[in-house]
């Protein structure tokens, strides 16, 4: 007994000793202020740089960077001959193709960049977003300013203790004024609302309707909202609805497409009806010539027995199949849309024997995340299993045919710092006034430097589950031209 009360004590004192005085943890490293071990610290040499949305670098600011030395430590950054004082950094690690997909909208390899994955630290000044560096390799790193990559090499571990470069101070948000004093922005946001179930499971419809807001030298100029989805095309201004009809006691949703103010119901899409089913159709997103949905079908219990996507022409809405992914991207596309969907599978296991192993390149949309466009498929179960599919996103980006305009003044990142309820944002071209959208409510604010305004210039409520299904922005003249006809049209 005397022996096992020994062996009891020496096995006390190891797991306390264990857990009072750690030495190492093999936990993930997070970048904090008090972190004195700093991945990226040393002085990095700037010798390339490329413009990948060939636009012009305002006031040559290329020259800035290149061929000049990059300092980083935790007490100072010095960067482009300025030096930032008591930086905080963030450190995060990512799927290589996501990231540059997601937050920068480019494919990764036009970087010269084939990692699979990339250590990102993000850098701010009292609590402002200032820099973002991708290392990719040991010893190179690349950081995006104006529209310009550009890549640097790690020429020591060490910095100076004395950086001589012009200390920064926050600068006076008017001196990001624009030059053109009478800059005018405005943007058609389509908005559907999710369905509801009463108590006796009877499905509801979902609800549509169009905002216009526009802006002079980011002012609010004028705030309107319309039934149904107006959008525009190079033939005018044309109208989107979804009615609900009912037959021998099931309802059948059908797509109703018009000139805008023009009630003759030109382009109607004569839906077959099911026999003993209820049939609802979500659009997901429509552009000038585009229009995505989610068709599902409900049986008499009011559940679902099928589910998939759809893409169709505009002009041709009354096709039965939808286009196909190769049809939007070619040959090219098609094989990226199998290997995403092979990677979904795969990371799947569970599902892997449930799921149809014939990819349908027909069955895909586009959806919103972290401020841009993205396609988005879907595969269905091998036996049809009520409710069993996988989503999964295409990671290819989408033509300018599709969606014209998908591009940030303000990043995304910047945006959930300021604002980490944010779900979604969309930017001006004119780079003047941004609109943000949390769960509940969305917002507009002006743009300075890069940043979002101290306050909001107008909030509107969003009705529960509501997201954007399009967004069409109009600049300088077009904007007075849109107002007129929202003034115009009043039904």
């Amino acid at each position: 007994m005397r022996r096992f009360n020994i062996i009891l004590c020496f096995c006390l004192i190891f797991i306390l000793s264990g857990c009072n005085a750690p030495r190492f943890s093999g936990a993930p490293k997070i970048l904090s202020p008090e972190n004195n071990d700093l991945m990226i610290k040393g002085k990095w040499y700037v010798e390339d740089y490329k413009n990948i949305n060939h636009k012009s670098v305002q006031g040559n600011n290329s020259n800035k960077y290149i061929n000049s030395y990059i300092q980083i430590n935790n007490n100072f950054l010095s960067l482009g001959g300025e030096l930032y004082l008591n930086p905080k950094y963030k450190y995060r690690r990512v799927n290589a193709q996501n990231y540059f997909l997601n937050h920068h909208k480019i494919d990764g390899k036009v970087l010269g960049i084939n990692r699979e994955e990339l250590e990102i630290f993000s850098v701010s000044i009292e609590g402002k977003p200032l820099y973002e560096f991708i290392k990719y390799s040991p010893d190179k790193i690349l950081f995006l300013s104006d529209g310009v990559y550009y890549f640097a090499n790690r020429r020591s571990n060490d910095t100076d203790s004395n950086p001589k470069a012009k200390s920064v101070k926050e600068e006076s948000k008017d001196s990001y004024e624009p030059v053109n004093k009478n800059v005018k922005s405005g943007i058609l946001i389509g908005l559907r609302s999710e369905r509801d179930k009463d108590e006796d499971g009877n499905i509801g419809e979902s609800e549509y309707r169009t905002l216009w807001i526009s802006a002079i030298n980011k002012n609010i100029f004028s705030y309107r909202k319309k039934p149904n989805i107006i959008f525009p095309r190079t033939s005018g201004f044309w109208e989107l609805e979804v009615r609900r009809e009912n037959f021998d006691g099931y309802f059948n949703e059908g797509i109703y497409i018009n000139s805008y103010g023009n009630k003759s119901n030109g382009y109607v899409r004569n839906y077959s009806r099911g026999l003993d089913t209820n049939i609802c159709r979500n659009i997901k997103f429509i552009s000038n010539d585009y229009l995505g949905m989610e068709f599902i079908e409900w049986d008499k219990n009011n559940i679902s027995k099928a589910e998939s996507y759809v893409v169709l022409p505009v002009d041709n809405i009354q096709q039965i199949k939808g286009l196909k992914f190769s049809d939007i991207l070619g040959e090219q596309g098609k094989i990226v849309q199998e290997n995403s969907a092979k990677g979904a599978i795969a990371s799947h296991e569970s599902l892997k024997s449930k799921l149809e192993t014939n990819i349908k390149e027909e069955n895909f949309t586009m959806v919103r995340k972290n401020g841009h466009w993205m396609f988005k498929g879907r595969i269905d179960s091998k036996n049809g299993e009520k409710d069993l599919f996988l989503d999964y996103n295409i990671n290819i980006l989408p033509p300018k045919k599709f969606i014209f305009y998908d591009e940030l003044q303000v990043p995304w990142n910047k945006i959930k710092e300021r604002i980490p309820e944010a779900v979604d944002v969309y930017t001006s071209p004119n780079n003047d006034i941004a609109v943000v959208l949390t769960k509940h409510n969305l917002f507009v604010y002006d743009i300075y430097g890069g940043e979002l305004g101290e306050k909001p210039l107008k909030k509107v409520k969003l009705k529960d589950g509501e997201t954007v299904i399009m967004a069409e922005w109009a600049l300088d003249d077009f904007v007075d031209k849109w107002d007129r006809l929202f003034k115009e049209q009043n039904h």
